[in-house]
């Protein structure tokens, strides 16, 4: 899983980004959920990613 995930950059079962992906949650509560959680690798996904992705579409 981590090589397809390194390859792909993308996470595998990564609920919160796919809740976004589908408009169930906003890019501000998606933020606020990224906020809320510890510093892990997987929150530097989230904000790396995810959020810093929607941004610079956004612009």
């Amino acid at each position: 899983m981590q090589t397809i995930e390194r390859r792909a950059g993308i996470k595998i079962g990564c609920p919160e980004e796919a809740a976004f992906r589908q408009r169930f949650v906003s890019l501000t509560q998606l933020e606020k959920i990224v906020g809320a959680m510890p510093n892990c690798e997987y929150r530097t996904y989230l904000e790396n990613e995810v959020v810093a992705e929607v941004k610079r579409l956004q612009k």
